[in-house]
């Protein structure tokens, strides 16, 4: 039993290690993306070797949802398949590259996503997860602290604006008052 997943461990760690394999996955898939964007904006690549169309690979914003509709394709899912994506986060592609929740994942963040989707997650991903949800925690506390530090200088503008006001009221009523008689 043991001896069997060793061996399993071993044949993945060669797939993950295969560029050959990595290469003609990624190629399919850029493929498959270069498809879908020429179809949703009319415009057909007059190349179809992938070197020579680099400008227009590297411009690919595919909007989620036509990327859920891809990752459904049987040539897509083998080529997920084949880098070792696992079949649960297939379906979720969408949601895991969009790296700001815009809608949109364009090839570099759909290829860099890919390459970290690949393989068992280890114990480093979950710490370096860690750390950057702290890192953001700091981030967002003292953007709040100078958010409050705004708001009270505002206050303080604001308060010498209106006292500044009612001196200049109080300054133009003198200003008009005729002279008193007596």
């Amino acid at each position: 039993m043991a001896a069997a997943a060793a061996l399993e461990k071993s044949q993945k760690d060669e797939r993950l290690q295969d560029e050959r394999r990595w290469k003609t996955s990624i190629t399919t898939l850029i493929r498959h993306m270069m498809e879908v964007s020429e179809q949703r904006s009319g415009r057909v690549s007059q190349t179809r070797r992938l070197s020579e169309s680099l400008d227009t690979v590297l411009a690919i914003d595919l909007q989620s949802s036509l990327l859920d509709e891809l990752v459904k394709r049987p040539e897509v899912k083998k080529a997920l398949d084949d880098l070792d994506i696992n079949p649960d986060d297939q379906g979720k592609l969408s949601e895991l590259l969009d790296p700001d929740n815009g809608g949109t994942i364009s090839v570099v963040d759909f290829i860099d996503g890919l390459k970290r989707l690949r393989g068992e997650p280890r114990r480093s991903d979950i710490v370096n997860v860690n750390m950057m949800v702290r890192a953001l925690q700091l981030a967002l506390s003292e953007t709040q602290a100078v958010i409050l530090d705004m708001q009270t200088d505002i206050g303080k503008i604001n308060d010498f604006v209106t006292l500044r006001r009612n001196v200049q009221r109080q300054s133009e009523l003198g200003g008009k008052r005729q002279p008193s008689v007596g």
